[in-house]
């Protein structure tokens, strides 16, 4: 996981200079007896600045509303659907017309209070947002806002001891091939997104076989553990023609056949 130490030193001191509980912008001097929220707030806040790609760790569900990078936006239909299933994922009765009811007053609807993020962790589920032919249309940002509410969980006891991190696919798939020391890491962590994931690298079937053969044991030892993988897929998952054992191995494919796994679609 990511070293947050000076992010998370500056972010004390912003936090403790408008905080009423502390002296100056000193966290260390607190006067209530129990500690501050702010130190808290501080560590959660470092680690979405530093796992969730910038801008993306400013963003909540509150600003999705369909605007992609590309400047392309996409249709209400999708945007409702995608925003629906975030919801039922992160949230427990937390429907869109909450969202718009309150939308000039987020405070009232107080969606931390409502978080199924430690069930989401406890049940390993997995989450699988996709796309077509690698288009922009909002997959990272969809990513982001699950992310950040799995970091918002280390506010609650129990809460600290959880890691996460965000990679790339080809990266990941560098550091598996070179049997790098942080590929443990990424085994063991809490939370992951695997991003950009594309369905074919022009390798020759040989070459995708042998690949897929080294990636299939880092998620089927996710997948034993119990631990929830957040997939950007570049592409369609739904297209039959995909051969997704030859491609990415048993265990992606076990995932995405899976009907208990989150599925989360951004195109008509």
């Amino acid at each position: 996981m990511k070293d947050i130490t000076n992010t998370k030193l500056k972010l004390e001191s912003y936090y403790a200079s408008r905080c009423e509980h502390c002296s100056g912008n000193d966290i260390s001097k607190c006067s209530k007896a129990d500690g501050c929220i702010c130190k808290v707030a501080a560590e959660a806040k470092a680690y979405m600045c530093s796992i969730i790609p910038n801008p993306y760790h400013k963003y909540t569900i509150w600003d999705f509303n369909g605007l992609t990078d590309s400047g392309a936006t996409l249709s209400p239909a999708v945007v409702s659907n995608a925003k629906s299933i975030l919801l039922k994922y992160c949230w427990s009765g937390v429907t869109l017309e909450d969202l718009q009811i309150n939308n000039y007053n987020r405070k009232k609807l107080d969606l931390d209070k409502k978080s199924i993020m430690d069930k989401r962790l406890t049940h390993g589920t997995n989450v699988i947002i996709h796309s077509l032919n690698g288009s922009q249309t909002g997959k990272t940002f969809v990513a982001s806002i699950i992310m950040r509410e799995a970091i918002k969980q280390r506010v609650k006891p129990g809460g600290a001891v959880e890691t996460y991190d965000w990679i790339p696919f080809v990266k990941l798939k560098h550091l598996i091939r070179k049997d790098d020391e942080t590929v443990s890491h990424l085994e063991s962590c809490d939370w992951l997104v695997v991003d950009d994931i594309p369905y074919s690298s022009g390798a020759t079937p040989g070459a995708a076989a042998y690949m897929s053969s080294l990636i299939d044991p880092f998620f089927a030892e996710r997948l034993d553990s119990g631990l929830p993988t957040i997939f950007v897929f570049k592409f369609d998952i739904d297209d039959q023609s995909n051969r997704w054992e030859d491609v990415f191995g048993l265990s992606i494919a076990s995932i995405v056949k899976d009907k208990h796994s989150c599925k989360i679609r951004l195109f008509d």
